[in-house]
């Protein structure tokens, strides 16, 4: 055989690989970011539809001036979660009053680094999560990010400068009593608190109820400034959300080269082959969805009998319904999201018909029993 054909070989089977590998999905290994949670009870005293006065107050240091603006900004998306969960916020006539607190603080942190590391989450969030009705998705996905093993081989000594974010969100009656408390800290090296605020926020909420049948709004991008929002708000930059142990990245650029303009058809509203039938208008709910979904549907082969399973994991759907303002169209969004080393890439986003979003609340409903049974390990009397 000459030297061409070996050659003309090889280079077909480097093909065939990249080919392989390329549409294959794996295990993340960087997990999403979540705040530490701490909640002293469900919040099963607040009923749905329950009038709520918000209020929020809190400092950032080592900024000075009126903290006045940021509360208002955080007030304004406490308000906003609290009302897509089926709340009613009110100034005046309001059973419930709910107080907000936050602070950051800035400290200096020395890491030094040189270890190969497994974490675990303890055996809490299995033995009392997966059996509430309200959050066992997240519960969930926390324990498949804590199982998630990452190796580091890494040597460094370093002095950086970073910041603790902490919230503390308080319910009581009207009477003053606290019926309710949860609390979340994280470091970050952003001094502004609302860089992951929704997130933080959310994860904080899903021990709330929350009405399955309402639907939250969110404005509809134009088709002809899609490129724009894509651009400003979601290329490159990675989203986390109580249901996913990993983060995600909803578009992102390739060896440099801007694929999003050669990708965009503007007649039709679509980015093409780098996400697929990507329906520019609701890209907004997309950004919503990663943030705060509270449920994901693990698409392994293997997921009802082993939620556990990571392998499970390498590719997953979200779900939502959302209201299109200004049209007022109500649309069922789907979002399909591949697995690599760094975490998800969402390779399908499309509103989706009647059928198939049925078809999708119908498999999470099994999934979500086939979590139950797995974790239905106790002895009836």
């Amino acid at each position: 055989m000459s030297i061409s054909v070996h050659r003309n070989l090889a280079i077909l089977l480097a093909c065939l690989v990249s080919v392989i590998v390329g549409c294959g999905a794996s295990v993340p290994v960087v997990r999403a970011w979540r705040p530490w949670v701490q909640t002293n009870r469900e919040a099963i005293e607040i009923p749905l539809r329950a009038r709520l006065l918000t209020a929020v107050s809190g400092e950032t240091q080592p900024l000075v001036g009126d903290e006045k603006p940021r509360e208002e900004t955080i007030k304004s998306e406490l308000n906003r979660l609290l009302v897509r969960r089926g709340f009613l916020i009110s100034d005046s006539a309001f059973e419930f009053k709910v107080h907000l607190k936050y602070k950051t603080m800035e400290r200096d942190k020395l890491s030094i680094e040189s270890w190969t590391s497994m974490s675990y989450v303890g055996s809490q969030g299995v033995f009392g999560g997966f059996t509430r009705s309200r959050n066992w998705g997240a519960t969930l996905a926390g324990v498949i990010a804590g199982n998630a093993m990452s190796a580091v081989s890494s040597h460094k000594a370093q002095k950086t400068t970073m910041y603790v974010h902490v919230l503390g969100l308080e319910m009581s009656r009207f009477a003053g009593d606290v019926i309710w408390k949860s609390d979340a800290m994280w470091d970050a090296q952003d001094p502004n608190i609302s860089a992951n605020l929704t997130t933080a926020l959310q994860t904080i909420l899903i021990n709330m109820p929350s009405d399955a049948e309402l639907i939250p709004q969110v404005p509809e991008v134009d088709d002809t400034r899609a490129l724009n929002f894509r651009r400003l708000y979601t290329d490159g930059k990675w989203f986390s959300c109580p249901a996913l142990p990993f983060a995600t990245v909803i578009t992102n650029k390739t060896r440099g080269q801007d694929t999003v303009v050669s990708n965009y058809d503007a007649a039709k509203g679509l980015f093409k082959n780098e996400v697929p039938d990507f329906e520019a208008r609701a890209l907004v709910a997309f950004v919503d969805l990663v943030q705060t979904a509270e449920v994901a549907l693990p698409l392994g082969l293997k997921a009802l009998k082993d939620p556990l399973n990571q392998d499970n994991w390498s590719a997953v759907m979200l779900g939502g319904r959302y209201r299109l303002l200004p049209s007022n169209d109500t649309v069922s969004v789907l979002m399909k999201l591949k697995g690599n080393q760094n975490g998800y890439l969402a390779t399908n986003c499309w509103i989706a018909s009647d059928d198939k979003y049925t078809e999708f609340l119908r498999k999470v409903s099994q999934w979500k029993q086939a979590v139950a049974d797995y974790a239905d390990v106790f002895k009836k009397q």
